[in-house]
């Protein structure tokens, strides 16, 4: 059975296991440990069932064939302590001790989709952070002495925790002076350093104040799946269509790159040949405080958080998108400007394959060297898979840029730079490889059964036959090795630069959407509203309500059987 088989197999098995565990859903689930001083953030049914269903693939699909056990909750719970509070700033000893009650506890937990112990450690989390940001706020407007000697450790990765909240005002206190240390070195003046170190803090309790319950989540399954291998993760429906829109290397929208700035939403880059770009009616500054899809009424997006506004502006392509700006030079009290822009599907070519000809003389010869730069293996799947005969994948790009450096800039060699590529596309590394070898085996794949299936090249013929290099370097990892191990073990082309990463493993991308029917999707957000419980973050039209994940499920050699790790 080939992999693409082993696949189909295990979305019918988990379409079964979805059912049984949404039936389960009903169930009450262990109650969280209220956090006083702080709205506390609850998980949904919808996560609940996403954590429960990945233990199930990891323990049953993952290469590794890993139990979740209590040693992977211990270092569970480890690993998430460190995401939330890295450099000791927040937590107390007391804290960490609390918490301890739960270190051989995760994985009964996750198992059973009780997530109400990493919620409340991250609602702690969360009250000290405001605590000590409030802290901060105050000492600020502290007159210091800057005169004398003192010592601050920025990294306190490797200290202890703080025994005391006495302990840790030290350490806020001695943080406040460094950081207006550092803004009085740039040479600003004593008020001016108070006040940018005060919008500085302010924020940051802004965008604190805008957490959600999709964020925890993330934060949960990031230090639960890198507890279980580097390469299998999991993306929430927000990050899961980031995702896509990356493999892709296109979306549907107006064609702008938005950033945020004192709670406002700004142009920060207009992509030529989209709707922003063709319309001459936006700027690079200009400032969106609302937005209304076609004829509806427009919605204030002031002080939202960035990806919902962009959610909001995202849209199919040929529908209408409102847009109310203030243009980029005057005053937010200034008039609001009213644009209409009809969406189109946006391809990011900067992200993409290019090419350029580099001229080197050698034994008094000029040569014209054409060099490829392939930043990933991408591929737009979805546009593949509804039958669009102009899809954008990495084989379609490199062939007509291999095209017009053959035909028009007339070069004598080419050489292919996946240095910093991480891969990517497992089926786009086998293309690629196709257009420089005549055809034949490109990788052999081993699954979690030990079963062996050749990918080969079938297509007769190669679109470049002439002199060819490959450059890597360590980040060349997955993808990027496929290739450069078969061009080498075909002897087509020479490999030169640095060791590659050694990754030597195949994720299979899994949409958790894909093995749940629709009705019980329906039966899953009924629930959520049921209990009251939101995830102040509802997922865009186009995006996957239960997320994404890339499932480390088997291991790749070479056509000569080596490994790349």
């Amino acid at each position: 059975m080939d992999f693409k088989s082993v696949k189909e197999m295990l979305r019918r098995i988990l379409l079964v296991t979805f059912t049984a565990a949404v039936l389960a859903c009903h169930a009450s689930p262990k109650p969280q440990p209220v956090v006083p001083g702080v709205t506390n953030i609850v998980p949904d049914a919808k996560q609940a069932l996403v954590c429960k269903e990945i233990v199930t693939l990891i323990e049953n699909y993952n290469y590794k064939k890993l139990k979740v056990t209590d040693s992977i909750s211990s270092v569970v719970l480890d690993r998430y302590i460190k995401d939330l509070d890295p450099s000791k700033n927040y937590f107390t000893a007391a804290d960490i001790k609390d918490f301890e009650k739960f270190r051989f506890q995760l994985d009964d937990d996750f198992r059973n989709g009780d997530l109400s112990a990493p919620f409340y450690i991250f609602n702690v989390y969360l009250k000290r952070y405001n605590e000590w940001i409030d802290y901060g706020l105050a000492q600020v407007k502290t007159k210091f002495d800057f005169s004398g000697d003192d010592t601050y450790v920025y990294d306190r990765e490797k200290m202890p925790w703080s025994t005391s909240t006495t302990d840790l005002n030290s350490v806020w206190k001695k943080r406040v002076k460094y950081e207006l240390v550092n803004l009085k070195i740039a040479g600003s003046t004593d008020a001016k350093n108070v006040d940018v170190l005060t919008k500085r803090y302010q924020n940051l309790k802004s965008q604190a104040s805008k957490i959600n319950n999709q964020d925890v989540f993330q934060t949960i399954m990031d230090a639960f799946t890198e507890s279980i291998d580097p390469h299998t993760n999991y993306f929430n429906p927000t990050n899961a269509q980031a995702f896509s829109e990356d493999m892709a290397r296109s979306f549907e929208g107006i064609g702008a790159r938005l950033q945020l700035e004192n709670e406002v939403l700004k142009i920060g880059e207009i992509i030529p040949g989209g709707p922003a770009f063709k319309s001459k009616l936006l700027n690079t500054g200009d400032r969106i405080i609302g937005v209304a899809q076609g004829n509806a009424e427009f919605e204030d997006i002031t002080g939202w958080r960035i990806e919902n506004s962009v959610s909001k502006i995202k849209g199919p392509k040929g529908t209408t998108v409102r847009l109310k700006l203030i243009p980029v030079g005057q005053e937010m009290s200034a008039k609001p400007v009213i644009i209409a822009l009809v969406r189109e599907k946006i391809i990011m070519e900067d992200q993409s394959a290019k090419k350029k000809v580099e001229t080197v003389k050698s034994n008094g010869n000029t040569y014209k060297i054409g060099i490829i730069t392939l930043p990933a293996f991408y591929a737009d799947f979805t546009a593949a898979k509804q039958g669009d005969k102009n899809y954008k994948s990495t084989t379609r790009d490199v062939r007509l840029l291999i095209d017009t450096l053959k035909t028009r800039d007339k070069v004598d060699a080419i050489v292919m730079d996946l240095r910093s590529n991480g891969g990517g596309s497992l089926p786009e590394a086998i293309n690629l490889t196709g257009l420089f070898i005549d055809k034949g085996p490109v990788v052999q794949i081993k699954d979690l059964r030990n079963d062996v299936d050749v990918n080969e090249d079938t297509d007769a013929g190669v679109a470049w036959d002439g002199p060819f290099g490959v450059m890597v370097d360590r980040l060349s990892a997955s993808a990027s090795e496929i290739f450069a191990g078969a061009i080498q073990d075909y002897g087509r082309g020479l490999i030169f630069g640095t060791q590659t990463y050694g990754k030597g493993t195949v994720q299979s991308s899994i949409k958790m959407d894909d093995l749940v029917n629709p009705s019980i999707l329906q039966r899953l957000a009924a629930l959520v509203g049921k209990n009251g419980i939101s995830s102040t973050s509802k997922p865009a039209p186009n995006q996957p309500q239960l997320g994404i994940i890339n499932l480390t499920m088997a291991k790749f050699y070479r056509v000569n059987g080596s490994s790349t790790q």
